[in-house]
């Protein structure tokens, strides 16, 4: 799998853009008139068999399974890092993401919360038979982690608005998304109604199957623990997310627009709407598109690789390198290349330079510790030897003195005392 990973370059990311459009073209007038014919708006069945019906779930399966496998051949994926500067097109997506989350929030509190609140017992027996009934415990969660989530597009939105990269010291509050999407996907497969005959459900499932493949990547990417590659799931998944978004909002749209209501229990949601907006805003983000001549300077992982130092290492030989770059029409990028070079160099160079003096002082300094040492080592072995030949003496003439002969004379004085 690794040798068929980026092995095409013929495939350009912005053709998979129009591949989706034109997914988008066929598979929505599709949908639309099976919602406006075919579909039982009471229960979700369609009313009768349909040439188109097969015909949808082949399209949406065609092109899924292209957006998958031409982002994971392309050698010309975006990098994973994001063109540094303000953004406010993925910065505005990111409050809608804000604002679809917050309405998915007020849908479930919607469900679970008895409308007539009668006694306290009765309030709580309602309450724990609306909870039994919407996905249970995993309501609560998918609760909890869309407002964790809604937090975390806030410093996400911030982040792009002031052109500040906040949003990468958040890395656990990045799961937040994930964790939410899972748990809509628990739910909805909790769901007593046959999901394969709903066609409705069946969709909104697909959907957040790819939109959590989709927040995986992202949580990946937007806390730092990626790979050079990554960013091929952003184009598979999230395109394949998105156009199963636009299957269930954009023909729910069309339906509340000319009067007609939608299946019960597959309604409107707007955070459907959200997760379109925000993969469409992040994957245009990737491409250069909001960014300060991000189109121009964009980077692509067939051109650069992303060591842990985050220095820009150019992949292709020196020559071909040189030849490329005499086309680079943008003098101003290639000046600041130039003089991030230099002052890399610059750095490096006074690095080794101050470690060099540091090694031959600390060597100095060692060498005349131990000359000193030995100096007065011998000084003092000199000193010691002096002081004992100068007493040796002194004690050989007392010696000696002892040993002269004695007269007869001080003999007898000696004998008398």
């Amino acid at each position: 799998m690794n040798k068929i990973k980026g092995s095409s370059s013929a495939v350009k990311m912005k053709y998979l853009l129009f591949v989706f459009a034109a997914a988008v073209l066929v598979s929505l007038p599709t949908r639309v008139y099976q919602l406006l014919a075919l579909v039982d708006t009471t229960n979700g069945f369609f009313k009768e068999s349909d040439v188109t019906i097969p015909v949808l779930y082949g399209v949406t399966v065609v092109f899924g399974l292209l957006f998958l496998v031409l982002s994971f051949i392309s050698k010309e994926v975006p990098s994973p890092k994001l063109p540094t500067g303000k953004n406010p097109i993925l910065g505005i997506a990111s409050f809608v993401m804000v604002a679809g989350l917050g309405a998915d929030m007020l849908s479930i509190l919607r469900k679970i919360i008895p409308a007539n609140h009668g006694s306290g017992a009765i309030f709580v027996n309602l309450l724990k038979a609306n909870l039994s009934k919407n996905g249970g415990a995993f309501t609560i969660l998918e609760f909890v982690f869309a407002f964790f989530a809604i937090i975390y597009f806030i410093v996400f939105a911030i982040s792009h608005l002031n052109g500040k990269a906040s949003y990468k010291e958040f890395k656990l509050l990045a799961l937040a998304p994930l964790c939410w999407s899972m748990t809509v996907l628990v739910t909805k497969l909790m769901n007593a109604i046959s999901f394969i005959k709903v066609s409705e459900l069946l969709f909104e499932i697909f959907m957040f199957v790819f939109t959590m493949l989709f927040f995986l990547t992202f949580a990946r990417i937007s806390s730092g623990v990626f790979t050079e590659d990554s960013m091929w799931g952003i184009y598979g998944y999230g395109l394949t997310a998105a156009l199963l978004a636009s299957i269930v909002t954009i023909p729910r749209i069309v339906m509340a627009l000319v009067g007609l209501d939608a299946v019960e229990g597959n309604e409107f949601n707007f955070a459907h709407l959200a997760i379109f907006a925000f993969i469409i805003a992040y994957i245009f983000a990737s491409l250069g598109i909001g960014f300060k001549d991000g189109l121009r300077n964009r980077r692509q992982v067939n051109e650069i690789e992303l060591p842990d130092d985050d220095i820009i290492v150019k992949k292709e030989d020196s020559d071909e390198y040189f030849e490329e770059a005499e086309t680079v029409e943008d003098d101003e990028a290639t000046e600041e290349i130039v003089e991030e070079a230099v002052e890399e160099a610059i750095e490096e160079t006074v690095e080794e330079t101050v470690e060099e003096t540091v090694e031959e002082t600390v060597e100095e300094a060692v060498e005349e510790a131990v000359e000193e040492a030995i100096e007065e080592t011998v000084e003092e072995t000199v000193e010691e030897a002096v002081e004992e030949a100068v007493e040796e003496p002194e004690e050989v003439e007392a010696e000696e003195d002892d040993l002269k002969p004695i007269s007869l004379a001080d003999l007898k004085n000696r004998n008398k005392k």
